[in-house]
């Protein structure tokens, strides 16, 4: 069963994705570039990752966010004795994103606060064109 956070994050994010990219299978052209991110912790460290990574990290990209970030996504599920963390970050272009992360915009950029629980991570981010998004 899905909580009231989650139904609120997955209804919020519709809403901002069908504001900035079309429906159409066949546009060519994206609206929104999906920056991707992973991170692995222990279960132990796992709950403390994530209030650290929600309360602190991602208050302080929104308060310094550029013009043309439009949004986050955290995904969390266990493998094993590890957790994996995936952030999905929304740009609405490559100028926004070279704004928040700089010219070597493939660069991982960890918040310190965060960076010492994790056992491994992505060192570069994934770039993605969002050609569409469909919600049911």
């Amino acid at each position: 069963m899905k909580t009231p956070a989650t139904i609120t994050l997955i209804i919020s994010l519709t809403f901002l994705l069908m504001n900035y990219t079309k429906s159409s299978p066949t546009q060519h052209e994206p609206l929104t570039i999906t920056r991707i991110w992973h991170g692995w912790t222990s279960k132990d460290n796992a709950d403390k990752f994530q209030k650290t990574l929600t309360e602190e990290a991602i208050p302080n990209i929104e308060s310094n966010k550029p013009k043309g970030c439009l949004g986050i996504q955290v995904l969390r599920r266990e493998t094993g004795e590890e957790v994996e963390f995936t952030t999905i970050m929304f740009f609405n272009s490559l100028s926004a994103i070279k704004e928040f992360a700089g010219e070597d915009y493939d660069a991982a950029h960890i918040d310190p606060k965060i960076k010492h629980l994790l056992l491994r991570y992505d060192t570069r981010v994934a770039h993605h064109e969002t050609l569409f998004t469909k919600v049911w």
